[in-house]
């Protein structure tokens, strides 16, 4: 920078040149002045002194809500990824109960007594009733039972055993009666103490004699029906009654008599019947007959449960008709009818063949089937009626 050329004197002789400015103003006027500069000075820097600490408060706060969302995106992505997992778990249960499902009929999965769950799909579906015989080497005793709860239920069980003469149908009767564990089915067999149980006047006839002082003559039970019953899937054809070697018996609600025939086509509808959840389930014929089959199989669904009794036949188990082709008894099932091959079905067509059986056919069709076979039963063909029902070991 250059160095002025003017001194102090010159400066100051140019300055006495000047104009002369005065200010007319006194001195407290100045001085007031002054004081409203410096009040309107300290005026503006409060607002801005305030303005920065909001600023700075906002900051803080800024801060604050920023550390918050980012721990709200945190939690709200892991609930988020906990849903989906769950969702993607659900539906992977979801689709394995799927294809669980699709592997097996919609009933497979039952409860049993203790309220487990257990796969009737892959029990065994096999008939209660006997339905062959290899007739040289084996013969049928049929054990009529009753449950003292209902004396208006027969239980006809049946047992193989080895081949016997007619003649000796007795005597097989009440050695099978004797190895039976009956308490264990949850019933009562007839006190056969003293009785004779033997061939009559031919092969057809079979005589029982009683003696003067038996239980089964002052039972209120209809005894003769019990015998009925055993006898009559034995091609027997009547029974002859004796006491003590002399003809007759006296029994106590129906009198004396000498003898009955067995009506082999008695019109009964079969129910099933069992003691409890422990005990075997079997196939009973109603105390009643009816005059037409459709009425007898209405019966297998509508029964009232009670007493060990109850309907043999699901009522999903639909048919809308029912044709007498003479030997052969045609079911026509409904669209909506739902036949699977379970135990419960299996129990419901033995139920049909047993009243098919007492109404006179031999053979029973089932005709629009959704399945082919249920158990060992092939719905393609019509199916033979059982010679005995509820067979034991």
């Amino acid at each position: 920078m250059k160095k002025s050329q003017w001194n102090d004197e010159e400066i100051e002789t140019l300055l006495r040149n000047f104009p002369k400015i005065r200010d007319k103003r006194d001195s407290q006027e100045i001085y007031q002045h002054i004081i409203k500069k410096e009040s309107r000075k300290q005026r503006y820097w409060i607002p801005v002194l305030a303005t920065m600490a909001t600023i700075f408060l906002l900051g803080i706060l800024a801060a604050s809500m920023i550390d918050n969302r980012n721990e709200y995106v945190g939690f709200e992505n892991k609930a988020i990824e906990q849903v989906k997992s769950d969702s993607d778990s659900g539906y992977r249960v979801l689709q394995n109960k799927k294809i669980e499902s699709t592997e097996a009929p919609s009933d497979s999965i039952d409860m049993n007594e203790k309220g487990e769950q257990v796969d009737i799909a892959n029990q065994e579906v096999t008939p209660i009733s006997v339905y062959h015989i290899d007739s040289a080497t084996q013969s049928l005793v049929i054990i009529p039972l009753f449950d003292k709860r209902n004396v208006n239920y027969f239980v006809p069980v049946t047992r193989l055993v080895d081949k016997f003469a007619k003649g000796q149908l007795g005597e097989n009767t009440v050695q099978t009666l004797s190895e039976l564990d009956v308490a264990a089915l949850g019933l009562t067999e007839l006190d056969l103490d003293g009785i004779k149980i033997t061939e009559g006047e031919n092969e057809k006839t079979i005589n029982i004699d009683f003696p003067k002082d038996s239980s089964l003559l002052k039972n209120d039970l209809n005894v003769e029906s019990l015998f009925i019953t055993m006898l009559k899937y034995q091609n027997i054809d009547k029974i002859t009654y004796s006491t003590e070697g002399m003809p007759g018996a006296e029994f106590s609600h129906r009198g004396y008599l000498t003898e009955d025939n067995i009506p082999h086509i008695e019109k009964k509808a079969y129910v099933a019947y069992q003691f409890d959840k422990k005990s075997p389930q079997f196939l009973v014929p109603t105390n009643v007959s009816y005059e037409r089959i459709e009425e007898a199989l209405e019966v297998t669904k509508t029964t009232q449960a009670g007493d060990g009794i109850s309907s043999s036949v699901p009522k999903e188990f639909i048919w809308k008709q029912v044709f007498d082709e003479g030997e052969q008894l045609t079911v026509v099932l409904a669209e909506e009818a739902i036949l699977q091959n379970t135990k419960s079905d299996m129990l419901a067509l033995e139920a049909i063949l047993l009243t098919a059986k007492d109404f006179g056919f031999e053979t029973v069709e089932i005709q629009n089937s959704t399945i082919e076979h249920v158990g060992s039963f092939d719905l393609n063909e019509p199916i033979q009626v059982p010679l005995a029902p509820n067979r034991i070991k």
